[in-house]
């Protein structure tokens, strides 16, 4: 849509300059396609200057309608100025009455199915009420909203890496901690030389666990879906 609408304004030094730079986000972005799909490397997808195509695109959409909006106005006789401004005072109210009722957040953005998501919801609105916030929890490695719906910190969240060097030190020896741990399941549950290490190694106080609790455990609640279990008391 951006190049067929370049293809009617018109371009000065400016509106030059900035295709350049909105093509530079796109090779980068094609960069970051080569190492998701080929390289397969999670190392190099740390680095954000693969989503600057995800803001600037649609701005360079944007500012190439105006643009476009501006020079069939401008082209009209005077005396149809008011008239051809309407069309473009509709589309602006639209725009803004769009931006006002648009959905401002994704039910279920683990994808989960609907069950399992209102259990998810379920379990987080209970450890809101029902636990220290101070606690700390062990999650599940693909969940995504712990920490908005329980109000509590997560020992791990695999999707928000820090964007500091020593924060990024931190959370991969936290992945490889997990990481270590996750082989040591039986039948879907933590191990107990698992537990021992979790205990040993972190200040995590509750475990929310996908299914039954580990064993050796103190589970304090449970629905169809998911059990929260007490291995460390956090402080009152």
């Amino acid at each position: 849509m951006w190049l067929v609408l370049r293809r009617f304004i018109v371009r000065n030094a400016a509106e030059l300059y900035f295709a350049r730079f909105v093509l530079a986000t796109l090779a980068i972005a094609a960069g970051g396609l080569v190492i998701g799909f080929g390289l397969r490397s999670p190392a190099l997808m740390k680095f954000y200057p693969f989503r600057l195509v995800d803001v600037f695109l649609p701005i360079a959409v944007s500012i190439a309608a105006a643009g476009l909006l501006e020079q069939i106005i401008g082209r009209l006789s005077a005396d149809r100025q008011v008239t051809a401004q309407a069309p473009a005072h509709t589309v602006a109210c639209a725009a803004l009455a769009w931006a006002l009722l648009a959905p401002g957040r994704f039910e279920n953005p683990s994808r989960w199915p609907p069950e399992t998501w209102r259990d998810f919801v379920d379990v987080c609105r209970w450890v809101e009420r029902h636990t220290p916030r101070e606690a700390v929890f062990l999650t599940p490695k693909y969940n995504v909203g712990f920490k908005w719906y329980a109000q509590r910190a997560e020992y791990l969240t695999w999707k928000d890496c820090p964007q500091d060097a020593a924060g990024i030190l931190e959370w991969a020896r936290r992945c490889n901690r997990v990481t270590r741990w996750m082989p040591r399941r039986q039948e879907g549950r933590i191990s107990e030389t698992a537990l021992a290490q979790i205990l040993h190694d972190t200040k995590v106080s509750y475990i929310l666990a996908v299914g039954v609790a580990p064993a050796g455990s103190e589970p304090v609640y449970a629905n169809g879906t998911f059990s929260v279990t007490l291995i460390r008391p956090a402080r009152e």
